[in-house]
C-alpha cells in the first residue's frame, strides 16, 4: 500500500490539479486568522475549510488517471478495491499536510486571543484529521464509477458539506464548530463526535465502493 500511495500522490502532483483546492485552503485559513480569536475557534473555522477542501482533493486524487490508466494500474496492484482504498488513503495524507498547516499558522503567527495550550492544539488536531476523514469519506463518491458526471457530484458534495455544518450538532464539523465554544470539558464531548463520524465514515465508504464495484 505504501508503494501505491506514493505512485498516487506523484502522479496527482504531475497533474497540478491540487493547486486549486491548495489556494482555496491557504485562503481560508489566512482569513480565518485574520479574526484575532481564541486558538481553539480558529482551528474549528479552519476544520471547516477543510471539510470542503478535503471533498474537492479526494475528488481529484480519485479522477488523477484516465479509465484506461486507472484500469492498468488497478491489474498491477491486485484489484480496483485496492486501487480506491489507496486513493482514498492518499486524499486523506493529502489533508493531514494540509492539517499541519492550519494548525501551525496561528501559532507562527500569533493570531490567536489568550494562551496556546498543548491540549488546544491536540484538540485542532483531532478535529481537523476526524474533519478529514469526512470529508474523504464524501468525496469517494465523486469517483467515476460512482457519480460519473461533475455536476452531480459537485450537488452531492455542496449538499452534504452544507448540511454538516448547518444543522445542529452534526458530526463532525458542526459539532466541532459548538464545541469551539466550551473551552473546558468538551474531551469527552469530542471524542464522542469522533466515534459518530467514524461511523459515518465507515458507511459513506462502504456504500461509494459497493456502488463502483457494481457499476465496474
Amino acid at each position: 500500500m505504501v508503494a501505491l500511495v506514493r505512485y498516487l500522490a506523484a502522479d496527482v502532483a504531475r497533474s497540478q490539479r491540487w493547486v486549486a483546492p491548495l489556494l482555496v485552503f491557504v485562503a481560508g485559513v489566512a482569513i480565518f486568522n485574520m479574526g484575532a480569536g481564541s486558538l481553539r475557534t480558529t482551528y474549528a473555522d479552519t476544520a471547516t475549510v477543510l471539510l470542503a477542501v478535503g471533498i474537492w482533493l479526494t475528488v481529484v486524487v480519485a479522477n488523477s488517471e484516465d479509465p484506461v490508466q486507472a484500469a492498468v494500474t488497478a491489474v498491477t496492484v491486485g484489484g480496483d478495491a485496492r486501487l480506491r482504498l489507496g486513493k482514498l488513503l492518499t486524499a486523506w495524507i493529502a489533508c493531514g499536510l494540509l492539517t499541519a498547516v492550519a494548525l501551525l499558522w496561528p501559532l507562527v503567527a500569533h493570531s490567536y486571543t489568550g494562551r496556546a495550550t498543548a491540549g488546544d492544539v491536540l484538540s485542532g488536531a483531532v478535529g481537523h484529521l476526524v474533519v478529514a476523514a469526512f470529508a474523504v469519506a464524501v468525496g469517494s463518491f465523486g469517483m467515476r464509477a460512482v457519480l460519473p458526471r461533475a455536476g452531480w457530484t459537485v450537488l452531492f458534495a455542496v449538499a452534504v458539506a452544507l448540511a454538516d455544518v448547518l444543522v445542529p450538532h452534526a458530526p463532525p464539523a458542526r459539532r466541532i464548530l459548538e464545541l469551539s465554544d466550551r473551552p473546558g470539558g468538551s474531551a469527552a464531548a469530542l471524542a464522542g463526535a469522533a466515534a459518530a463520524t467514524a461511523v459515518l465514515v465507515a458507511a459513506l465508504v462502504a456504500i461509494s465502493l459497493a456502488v463502483a464495484r457494481r457499476r465496474a
